[in-house]
């Protein structure tokens, strides 16, 4: 635990699928109702021993289910919902969810790999980027880090973090 008294970083963001839960198992591309949900309980109990150290956690998900209309936002929030209780249940704090629900095509500012979600996490944390790290699985996780200049760690190395 001496390495998180001594980490650089006030405020942990994480991707959501493939980090937070698993991906969903093909042919499915999203998880649409809660019985699809595989917690990664390795990285929610990560999560709350950040959290006893007094570290910031914010979640930055693209959820493009919602804007082809396969679930509501409501149905969304609920999922979510699922994961909180989860860290709540295990002595962790509730965690603040940005949500991008545009299409691809929409070319918005806010789905990764664009920094809005990243900006919005770190707004509503009040953490400057320097003292903040993005936790994800994939090029597009990357990429949104690069582009919003803040650090990014690989989920499968985050375990060497805590």
């Amino acid at each position: 635990m001496k390495k998180l008294q001594n980490l650089k970083y006030k405020a942990f963001i994480f991707d959501r699928d493939g980090v937070l839960n698993y991906k969903p198992t093909p042919p499915n591309r999203y998880i649409l109702k809660p019985d699809e949900l595989i917690l990664n309980k390795s990285v929610l109990e990560k999560i709350r021993i950040l959290q006893s150290y007094e570290k910031l956690i914010g979640v930055a998900t693209n959820q493009q289910c919602v804007g082809k209309e396969l679930i509501n936002m409501e149905e969304l929030n609920y999922i979510n919902e699922v994961i909180i209780r989860y860290l709540e249940g295990i002595g962790g704090i509730r965690i603040p969810f940005f949500i991008c629900t545009h299409l691809v095509e929409d070319d918005c500012l806010c789905r990764k790999p664009k920094p809005g979600l990243l900006e919005a996490n770190l707004e509503f944390l009040k953490v400057d980027r320097s003292k903040a790290v993005f936790i994800g699985d994939t090029a597009t996780d990357r990429e949104a880090a690069e582009n919003f200049k803040i650090d990014f760690i690989d989920v499968s190395e985050f375990t060497d973090y805590c």
